[in-house]
């Protein structure tokens, strides 16, 4: 499984899709720049760039996820490269937990990478003794959990549907709807049938919930994040990643090549 981490962060780095992320980062970094300039005068200078730019990497984020690892993968057998690595000693399943862990790994990094160079912003051009961009490590945490919940998903998608565009197609829907979810069943709440509540209720809780991953506010305006609150969601992530990746699994071993 090392091996395959290894030469999937290498194709990655020659299909510069990790590239293309980090570029867009540094826009999204200077865009958040200039326009925190206008709130200067204000001395709203980290909560505004810090709000643009974690909001716009949570996009860059979620492209890479959905994208990279469909690409990777129809490129590998289109090309015919995923016979040759399986005709190794390796399992299918240790091919594609290495191929989920490799993605993790550089989804990890560019949240890294992104919430520095927000925080040097922040440094360099703000207050110096506001204690926002000291919080930005509990952002790249929530969205590692994240990422790996979301490339669980895809990956699952992938696996089910022979197509290099309907697993993104379907990972960016399922992604949204999640958000909206919390909005309909509490609209469904006042005066609704018992069986509208069950349903939506149901729903809320089988589908994968990518709103508990947001952690904007208590970065921005230091909201407190007890440690009951990171352990649930350490469970939650291991749970529903796990659960995706197991589907992955068992379509993958089916699979005809």
């Amino acid at each position: 499984m090392h091996n395959i981490l290894r030469y999937t962060l290498l194709e990655n780095q020659r299909a510069r899709f990790t590239l293309a992320a980090v570029v867009l980062i540094g826009a999204i970094a200077a865009m958040a720049h200039y326009s925190s300039i206008l709130n200067y005068n204000a001395g709203r200078y980290t909560l505004t760039v810090l709000a643009f730019g974690l909001y716009f990497t949570r996009l860059v984020l979620l492209a890479f996820a959905l994208l990279a690892p469909v690409l990777a993968l129809t490129r590998e057998i289109e090309s015919g490269t995923i016979f040759v690595i399986l005709a190794h000693p390796t399992t299918r399943s240790r091919y594609l937990l290495g191929k989920y862990a490799a993605f993790l790994l550089l989804y990890g990094l560019l949240a890294a990478a992104a919430a520095l160079a927000l925080a040097l912003l922040a440094f360099a051009f703000g207050t110096r003794d506001d204690p926002a961009p000291l919080r930005l490590p509990a952002f790249v945490a929530a969205e590692w959990m994240s990422g790996a919940v979301l490339l669980a998903l895809v990956f699952a998608l992938a696996m089910a549907v022979r197509s290099a565009l309907l697993p993104p197609l379907l990972g960016a829907a399922i992604f949204f709807i999640s958000f909206l979810l919390e909005y309909a069943r509490e609209a469904a709440m006042p005066g609704a049938s018992s069986a509208v509540r069950l349903f939506y209720t149901l729903l809320y809780y089988a589908f994968p919930n990518f709103r508990l991953f947001h952690t904007e506010k208590a970065v921005l305006y230091g909201l407190s994040l007890p440690p009951a609150h990171w352990g649930a969601l350490g469970a939650y992530t291991l749970l529903t990643a796990g659960v995706f990746l197991g589907v992955a699994l068992v379509l993958f071993r089916r699979r005809e090549l």
